[in-house]
């Protein structure tokens, strides 16, 4: 079994195992994005604790000790809480960056095992999705199973032939889909545009020459049915990042 040794800020060894199978007792924790999370561990340990995300072991987030606690910025011991066997750890201004597995481990002994998820909006890609008119904030998503969700959407207008450019905050899986509102259609029609992986676009045939990706997916030539609700979903979390609403006006500025 090959080893990793890293270094504590205290400049004590930290010896890993690259290769071990654990059985862990886990937890979840959902908060809303850009708010605190408190990832529980209530458990005693005289000696040294150390937070790290799971599949980083060699990057210590925050450690304590009998003496003192240390932490990167964003992340936070109490060290009184510490001596009282409450070794949680506070992770300020949550974002999709730091959803992961959390680990707790007391003098290299897995003590704690922290999913930290941002709340979800439920979505299914067999949604159907309705609107009252094409500048509404809100929008109501129905499941098959009567449920009913809202998303807040952000609002653009483009000119037909211009470009619409679209961020896409997470540098995860996603995918990309649109319903379609333009072409007076009374009913949403909706396409599967892109799936986003490695930072390279995969898009049906329909898109593939006219959308390009940077860090942000550029549909270019931006046609009438080019209208509607563009959903950019994460695909291995089964979250809806962003929505937004498209509109497509001529150079006099209708629709």
């Amino acid at each position: 079994m090959s080893l990793i040794v890293a270094f504590t800020s205290y400049g004590t060894p930290r010896i890993m195992k690259s290769l071990q199978c654990v059985s862990r007792v886990s937890q979840s924790v959902e908060v809303k994005l850009n708010e605190n999370a408190t990832l529980t561990c209530n458990k005693m340990c005289s000696g040294l604790v150390i937070w790290t995300v799971f599949h980083k072991p060699g990057d210590i987030l925050a450690q304590c000790n009998q003496t003192s606690c240390q932490s990167k910025e964003g992340f936070h011991m109490s060290h009184d809480q510490y001596l009282k066997g409450n070794l949680s750890l506070t992770i300020t201004g949550v974002d999709y960056t730091k959803r992961a597995w959390y680990t707790c481990e007391c003098d290299g002994t897995d003590l704690c095992d922290v999913r930290l998820q941002l709340e979800r909006k439920c979505f299914n890609p067999l949604l159907h999705l309705f609107c009252n008119n094409m500048f509404v904030s809100k929008c109501l998503f129905m499941s098959f199973l009567g449920s009913f969700h809202q998303a807040r959407i952000a609002h653009i207008c483009v000119k037909l032939g211009d470009s619409l450019t679209l961020d896409v905050p997470i540098p995860e899986k996603v995918e990309v889909l649109l319903n379609r509102t333009g072409d007076n259609r009374t009913r949403p029609d909706s396409v599967r545009l892109c799936e986003i992986e490695g930072r390279k676009p995969y898009c049906t045939s329909e898109y593939e020459k006219r959308v390009s990706f940077n860090f942000s997916l550029q549909v270019k030539d931006l046609k009438e049915s080019d209208s509607g609700i563009y959903i950019i979903r994460d695909t291995e979390n089964n979250e809806v990042i962003v929505t937004y609403n498209v509109t497509t006006v001529t150079a006099g500025g209708k629709t």
